[in-house]
């Protein structure tokens, strides 16, 4: 009988690893001792077509591939191993060595199985096993922490937009709104009761005071494109990126420079021109141009296709309405500019409401041309931010020498600095003369026996007042975009990006309905905060009464519902979880 020794020539029976079919610690290789494998129950039905020890990669010069399934076929016949080992013993010495090679490889087949997989058993080598519970029930606990995470930060991803966007928004009404030299304001007076006079004070802005919040309203614009500036910079620099073609570039140079041009206007000439209610309301009408393009674009393989195009019209129906309503009665005044920037604005968002299967071969070739754009978009906003930067300066400066004389709005020394304003101070009696009683020495007395004693004081307006609103829209409308942008890349954007972005039109209407409703009754109201000739513009007349009534502001609930019905898109996202921004 052949030895183990003489088989693998060289290696020491120490390091040799047994395997089932060796006895440990023998110099030879007995008969085969097959330890059959006891399935657990409910396993006598499994057959293996294939046993995966096959794939292991051999071990050795001696170690072959001999596949193990004669053994368990063997096995499962019930023949006795002994009887063919004799039978083969019996042809001859060639076939006791054969016969016991086989035996040696099958066994250093099995050390081999019992060295990578250890108790696995051969008909269960694949089973997966669930992982191991630890900490004797807490899986729950546990999975509640999850979800009460995911709660909170829908909850706070949903209240930074809101709130940002609405305090964004604020602040730019803010600044429009004391942006007009000329304008007269009526202070907040006061009564004194000792002497029973009522002290008013009206102040005239001068353009000297202006100019600060005009250069606000131009930085707030220009950051963001300065930054986007500095982002496509450093992509085109260390990023490969494909370069435009000409016809691509000139697109959308020509639609920037164009809702450039309409932002201008909407900035210097719309929103100065009318009260920060109905300012609110005219940004919820700047989207014909994707509602144009959105009903362009249906085409047969959307469901309900004519209930969409229906829906299309009537929102473009809507979004045309807010071109005409206050130009028509208010006319003569700024006013008709609003059809020209809400035009010209609502180009920018061209390319998000494109299909090449339009059945127009024009929106089919546009949308052509958004697709490169995507693919080129860094390198054109190298050169196209500081352009738009420089066409809004110039339209600045064209649409505010109206007012204000160049030389004074171009002086640095205008810069959001202190200027001196003159304030009309006016007292006014209540009691006549003889009712006055001695007061106390050192306080100024005043014969009010003829008409109401006017004076003028110097008051300082201080030029920080519009960087600090300049320094909140900026934070705002960033941790906006950055907290919109973390909506959408982990998928919440339903409830905690769509639902604020349109709500945060609503919400501003309602707070500055309140406000300025209170300042209407009370010059006084909100002077704790700000500074007294500092406020939004407030609408005249009897308040919201008059707003339904005479402006019609009714309308202005078309103009969301149409905005909502456009961009519903946004509610629906098919992008992957944490893609591109530029998705």
């Amino acid at each position: 009988m052949t030895k183990l020794e003489d088989m693998m020539p060289g290696v020491p029976l120490s390091h040799i690893r047994t395997g089932p079919n060796t006895v440990e610690g023998a110099g030879t290789v007995p008969h085969r001792q097959v330890e059959e494998l006891a399935p657990p129950p409910g396993a006598q039905d499994h057959v293996e077509e294939e046993d995966p020890y096959s794939l292991l990669p051999p071990m050795g010069m001696m170690m072959m591939d001999v596949p193990l399934d004669g053994d368990e076929e063997e096995e499962d016949d019930g023949e006795e191993p002994e009887e063919e080992e004799e039978e083969m013993v019996g042809q001859g010495g060639e076939g006791e060595t054969v016969a016991m090679l086989d035996d040696g490889q099958k066994s250093m087949n099995r050390s081999t199985k019992d060295t990578i997989y250890g108790d696995t058993k051969g008909w269960d080598v694949f089973q997966v096993l669930e992982p191991e519970e630890h900490g004797h029930g807490n899986e729950k606990l546990v999975k509640l922490s999850i979800q009460i995470i995911k709660l909170f930060t829908y909850i706070v991803v949903f209240l930074l937009v809101l709130v940002c966007a609405v305090v964004a928004k604020g602040c730019v009404l803010f600044m429009t709104g004391n942006i007009v030299p000329g304008k007269k304001i009526k202070l907040c007076g006061e009564t004194d009761t000792k002497t029973g006079v009522v002290i008013t004070r009206d102040v005239v802005i001068p353009e000297t005071v202006t100019v600060s919040w005009v250069w606000a309203i131009y930085f707030a614009y220009c950051i963001p494109e300065l930054l986007n500036f500095v982002l496509s910079l450093y992509r085109s620099l260390f990023r490969s990126l494909e370069i435009p073609k000409f016809s691509v570039i000139v697109m959308v140079v020509l639609m920037e420079i164009l809702h450039t041009v309409g932002m201008s206007v909407l900035l210097f000439i719309v929103l100065p021109g009318m009260d920060a209610v109905r300012g609110t309301m005219i940004t919820n009408c700047l989207c014909f141009i994707p509602a144009l393009l959105q009903l362009l674009s249906r085409n047969r393989s959307e469901s309900h296709q004519y209930l969409r195009m229906c829906l299309d019209m009537t929102a473009i129906c809507a979004q045309v309405t807010g071109f005409v309503v206050w130009p028509l009665i208010h006319p003569g005044g700024n006013l008709w500019c609003i059809p020209i920037a809400l035009f010209l604005i609502s180009i920018v968002w061209w390319e998000n409401f494109l299909d090449k299967r339009s059945p127009f071969p024009f929106i089919s070739r546009l949308a052509a041309h958004s697709e490169r754009l995507y693919r080129t978009r860094y390198r054109i906003y190298m050169f196209l931010s500081p352009i738009k930067c420089l066409v809004m300066l110039g339209a600045m400066i064209g649409l505010t020498s109206i007012n204000i004389r160049v030389k004074t709005l171009l002086d640095p020394l205008n810069f959001f600095t202190a200027r001196n304003m003159s304030v009309v101070t006016t007292r006014t009696p209540l009691r006549t003369s003889d009712q006055i009683q001695d007061i106390s020495q050192g306080m100024e007395i005043f014969d009010f026996r003829g008409a109401p004693v006017s004076s003028n004081e110097l008051w300082l307006s201080q030029g920080t007042d519009a960087l600090y609103v300049l320094l909140i829209q900026v934070l705002t409308a960033f941790f906006c975009y950055m907290a919109g942008k973390f909506a959408c890349r982990i998928i919440i954007q339903q409830f905690s990006f769509a639902f604020p972005v349109n709500a945060a039109v609503p919400v501003l209407v309602s707070a500055l309905v309140a406000v300025c409703s209170l300042r209407l009754q009370d010059n006084c109201f909100g002077t704790s905060i700000l500074p007294r000739h500092l406020f939004f513009n407030v609408f005249e007349g009897n308040g919201i009464e008059d707003l339904i009534t005479k402006e019609h502001v009714w309308i202005w609930l078309l103009w969301l519902f149409s905005q909502v019905w456009i961009t519903f898109h946004i509610w629906n996202p098919k992008c992957e979880r944490l893609a591109k921004a530029a998705k």
